[in-house]
C-alpha cells in the first residue's frame, strides 16, 4: 500500500510540475533562415514586435510582479556573419563585452557553456541598481536578454539563471 501511494504521489508530482510550463509558444521569426519557439514558464505571457526586418524586440512578462522582467532583442549583425558565440576569440568577447559595458557603472561578465554546447556571456550591473544581460551569437545573429526588476532591486544568482534556463529552452526551427 505505502508503496502505491509513494508511486502516485510521485507521478502526480511529476504531473504537477509539468503542467508548470506553458505549452511552447512559436516567437515571430527573427529570420529567413530560422524560427524560434520557447516554452514559458507558469505566469509568463510574451509581447512580441518586429521592429524592423533587420531586429525583434520580444517582452517576457510574469504576473507576479516580484518577479524579474525580461527583453529580449534579435538581429542579424554582419560583423559576425555566420558565427556562434563559440566561435569568437577571446579578444573578439572582449570587444562585445566593451560595447555593452559602458553604459553600466560596475560592469562584470562571465561566459558559461550550458550542457548542449551554447555559449553565453552573463554581463552584471555589480550596484544596487541592478541589470544584467545574457548574450550569444547564432548564425551571425545577436541574442540578447535583459533582465531587471521594475525598481531595479538587486537581482538573485537564481533569477539570472531562469533567464538563462529560458533562454536555453529557446528552440531554432527551420522556417515554416
Amino acid at each position: 500500500m505505502k508503496k502505491i501511494l509513494a508511486v502516485t504521489l510521485t507521478a502526480m508530482m511529476l504531473l504537477i510540475n509539468g503542467l508548470a510550463y506553458a505549452q511552447p509558444e512559436k516567437l515571430l521569426e527573427p529570420s529567413a533562415t530560422f524560427d524560434l519557439e520557447v516554452t514559458l514558464p507558469e505566469g509568463a505571457s510574451l509581447e512580441q514586435t518586429m521592429v524592423n526586418d533587420e531586429l525583434s524586440l520580444i517582452h517576457i512578462l510574469f504576473e507576479d510582479e516580484a518577479m524579474p522582467g525580461y527583453t529580449v532583442l534579435i538581429s542579424y549583425s554582419e560583423e559576425y556573419g555566420q558565427s556562434m558565440m563559440a566561435d569568437l576569440t577571446a579578444e573578439q568577447l572582449e570587444a562585445l563585452y566593451q560595447t555593452i559595458a559602458p553604459e553600466m557603472q560596475d560592469p562584470s561578465y562571465e561566459m558559461r557553456t550550458l550542457e548542449d554546447g551554447i555559449v553565453m556571456m552573463v554581463v552584471n550591473e555589480n550596484t544596487e541598481n541592478d541589470y544584467a544581460y545574457v548574450i550569444t551569437i547564432y548564425e551571425g545573429y545577436f541574442i540578447q536578454a535583459y533582465i531587471a526588476h521594475d525598481n531595479y532591486a538587486p537581482l538573485t544568482t537564481q533569477e539570472v539563471d531562469a533567464l538563462i534556463a529560458l533562454m536555453d529552452n529557446v528552440y531554432i526551427l527551420p522556417p515554416t
